[in-house]
């Protein structure tokens, strides 16, 4: 018939995998380890600027976090009146920051 796919397997060629068997359990570990790992590296840390007085146009953060090379533009949510951004940054470390205000 028109439209009709033909599909097929082999069968007593190739062996079965066990997807529980020990070695097959150990890679998968394995990979999960390796995912957790550069997962929990780093963490989100949010940081939050309270706007004082009229409103700033512009507010950028930028820190040792990386190597004071970057600013980063932090949003402004204009109903807790506060500027914020959040940067992963990695656990363990201590950073120094400042904000730079309309510049």
């Amino acid at each position: 018939m028109a439209g009709d796919k033909e599909t097929s397997t082999k069968t007593g060629s190739t062996a079965e995998i066990d997807p529980f068997s020990p070695d097959r359990m150990m890679e998968i570990e394995q990979v999960m380890s390796a995912f957790d790992r550069v997962e929990n590296s780093k963490k989100p840390q949010v940081f939050m600027l309270h706007n004082r007085g009229p409103r700033y146009s512009k507010v950028q953060i930028c820190g040792s976090m990386d190597e004071w090379g970057k600013r980063h533009d932090m949003q402004f949510d204009s109903f807790t009146n506060q500027w914020y951004i959040t940067l992963h940054l990695k656990l363990g470390e201590e950073y120094l920051y400042k904000y730079i205000i309309n510049e």
